[in-house]
């Protein structure tokens, strides 16, 4: 699960989407009429990636808390056509 941050006409969006790695590429998931796809221009540095390891719950409601890891990826996006 990665979020992707992008602006469209001044006002500020953060899209969750399903991601994968082709060797030292990382492909975003989505439809061609995803407004997320259709507003990331061509070498625009996206998304933050959040890897939930375990949910810590605790008796009290402000001890809760969860483990995860996170990396932002810094890179150029370039739009891929599906095939077949």
């Amino acid at each position: 699960m990665c979020h992707v941050a992008y602006v469209v006409d001044g006002k500020p969006f953060c899209t969750p989407t399903l991601f994968w790695r082709e060797e030292s590429r990382f492909v975003l998931d989505g439809s061609n009429s995803s407004r997320m796809l259709r507003n990331l221009s061509e070498g625009q540095h996206v998304p933050d990636v959040t890897h939930l390891d375990s949910l810590v719950l605790a008796r009290w409601r402000f001890n809760h808390s969860a483990d995860y890891r996170s990396v932002w990826h810094s890179g150029t996006q370039h739009r891929l056509e599906q095939t077949g």
